[in-house]
């Protein structure tokens, strides 16, 4: 199934990238010209095969046509490449080992207020021309914090829910029957725990769900009403929780091992951010 909550993907670029200052000041042939020969270590979630082939495909055609070199540094969270980043701005590294980063929006914040970033970029980037800012205002705005040209988006997810149509025919098509699948099949529904931002966003669409009003979302800052709002949220958990994987007492530590347990047999469902990876997962 596929739930209702979309996210942008967004890559933002560490303070260092020396080699983009003429852009921001001159044509972009200055940019290209000033790029030839140089490196770019792109810090991004490595978790799937798909898109760790794409990069791959990516870094092959800006050597060709550009002749810069790509390296993916292959990370399991970008919140590490946040501490990296920190820690090397504390002690005066002029040249850091972070130039790009795919990023969520958490970390994203977390590095704009400490000023972490380079920018603003995004917007005058050739290809910005083609992003729908109207039709999905999103891109400009990333965990409520505006992006301000710090971050570009570079792709669109989906929370996709999927299941073997062999064990699971009819797979839910709400959190309310995913609740009552859990009920029905104890043990064998669960989720990555949080703050994996698979199992964060889990979370979210059970907010999105048992909101008693969607245009208090987002949410302010204000404890009371953030409270009023989330209660039912916590209710719906706290009866989904006695039924999941191991009585909700323990839950995988990520997506990955999810889609290991559902291959396995042991879960009827597993998700992803990609649509797509249920058919890859099949054609591999």
């Amino acid at each position: 199934m596929t739930l209702r909550l979309s996210r942008r993907s967004f890559a933002t670029l560490a303070a260092s990238l020396g080699f983009l200052q003429p852009a921001m000041a001159g044509d972009w042939t200055e940019t290209e010209a000033g790029a030839r020969g140089q490196t770019v270590y792109f810090n991004a979630w490595a978790g799937s095969e798909a898109i760790n082939a794409y990069i791959a495909w990516v870094a092959a055609e800006l050597k060709s046509r550009h002749d810069v070199t790509l390296i993916h540094v292959k990370i399991a969270d970008a919140a590490e490449v946040v501490r990296r980043v920190r820690d090397e701005v504390r002690a005066g590294t002029a040249e850091g080992s972070v130039d790009l980063v795919w990023i969520n929006g958490e970390n994203f914040r977390a590095m704009k207020q400490d000023g972490l970033l380079f920018g603003p970029f995004a917007e005058r980037l050739p290809n910005f021309a083609l992003v729908d800012t109207a039709g999905k205002p999103t891109t400009r705005i990333d965990f409520a914090e505006a992006t301000e040209g710090l971050e570009s988006p570079w792709g669109m997810a989906q929370l996709t829910f999927f299941a073997d149509g062999a064990r699971l025919a009819t797979p839910p098509a709400s959190m309310i029957e995913l609740a009552d699948l859990a009920k029905a099949s104890p043990g064998r529904i669960t989720y990555p725990a949080p703050p994996d931002f698979h199992g964060t966003t889990f979370v979210k669409q059970v907010l999105i769900e048992t909101i008693a009003d969607r245009s208090q979302l987002p949410l302010s800052v204000d404890r009371p009403q953030v409270e009023a709002a989330t209660k039912p949220m916590f209710a719906f958990l706290d009866a989904l929780h006695p039924h999941l994987w191991r009585e909700g007492k323990q839950f995988p530590q990520s997506q990955a091992q999810l889609k290991q347990m559902l291959a396995d047999g042991e879960a009827l469902m597993a998700l992803t951010f990609n649509p797509n990876e249920p058919a890859n997962l099949v054609a591999a």
